[in-house]
């Protein structure tokens, strides 16, 4: 709690001389009859309460002082202004994504994970989940309530019906982008760039689009998109055959260099890690805040208690302990 004129406490200075005025004025008389006061030795009730008015007088100038003070309770306010991204994340979940990258997980699973992390480091971003096989689908709508996300990436699985595989990488990227174009603005958020994060261990051989159309819609409308080619080049996998590095590089780095992205190659789990560490350094989100305080008085209860206090000792000295003077 704050003042909002502090000086007025000088006037406390004055409660010492109103008391010492009250004792001299007191002294002048004496209460009528006098002569049974003198008699007794031992003090009434009424006696020991004497100074009762002059305390609930100095109370009441306390609580003037106070009010006339102005006692104020400030809060704080904070609105922020975001000029963020919007981002699509379009995640690959073909049959070939069930490739094991360690011991428990494969490609599908470390995806899931790196991409909560990469969520958790973007709280002030749009995003939103793409996957596709043979057909894309979108999984969680462009929003900045990030705490839903990890479960929709949880709900993607890998393909199961083998007429749904494939890789359909055009229709994905036309989808992203076709949801950033119409992306609307949320109240103190202003869209800054539109981003597509797309992600993929195959060759497009599905859809009605090719990456190159894709690519070529998402210049046009201004959306940036970065590629990333997963597959693990392990001796291991090349002499089991799940990890030969089975990549359209080509296709990808040109989606990349048409939109004003780049073209990233990861071959295990840390190698993703620190191409989505990448990414987070490229594109960054500034967030302008301003902080304003608002104010409540409190005089009023100060004041009413003044006037009870006004109240009491007119009361009392003009009752219980009116004085005579003779």
């Amino acid at each position: 709690m704050t003042f909002q004129s502090p000086l007025a406490f000088l006037f406390l200075l004055f409660i010492p001389l109103l008391l010492y005025i009250r004792k001299i004025s007191r002294g002048r008389g004496y209460a009528f009859p006098s002569f049974d006061v003198l008699s007794r030795e031992t003090k009434t009730l009424r006696e020991r309460l004497v100074y009762l008015p002059e305390i609930f007088l100095a109370l009441a100038f306390l609580f003037f002082v106070i009010a006339l003070a102005r006692p104020q309770k400030g809060f704080s306010q904070v609105r922020q202004v975001t000029n963020g991204i919007a981002v699509e994340i379009v995640i690959d979940r073909s049959s070939s994504m069930s490739a094991q990258v360690n011991n428990s997980q494969n490609r599908l699973d470390v995806v899931k994970e790196l991409f909560k992390d990469f969520v958790k480091a973007r709280p002030d971003d749009m995003i939103g989940l793409i996957s596709f096989a043979r057909y894309a689908d979108t999984n969680a709508p462009l929003t900045l309530a990030h705490s839903v996300l990890p479960q929709f990436m949880d709900g993607i699985n890998l393909v199961q019906v083998e007429s749904e595989d494939g890789t359909a990488i055009g229709d994905a990227l036309a989808l992203a982008a076709a949801r950033l174009h119409t992306a609307e603005e949320e109240e103190g958020y202003e869209i800054k760039s539109r981003v597509v994060v797309l992600l993929t261990d195959g060759v497009n051989n599905q859809g009605r689009r090719t990456p190159e159309e894709a690519a070529e819609l998402a210049a046009e409308w201004g959306i940036k998109v970065y590629t990333i080619g997963f597959s693990e080049s392990s001796v291991m996998g090349q002499i089991f055959g799940t990890g030969r590095f089975n990549v359209d590089e080509a296709a990808l780095e040109s989606i990349a260099e048409k939109t004003g992205g780049s073209y990233f190659r990861a071959g295990d789990e840390k190698s993703l890690e620190e191409v989505f560490q990448e990414i987070n350094k490229m594109e960054t989100t500034e967030v302008e805040a301003y902080t304003y305080r608002e104010y409540k008085e409190f005089f009023v209860p100060f004041a009413l208690a003044g006037f009870i206090c006004l109240f009491a000792y007119t009361i009392l000295s003009a009752t219980l302990f009116r004085r005579l003077e003779i």
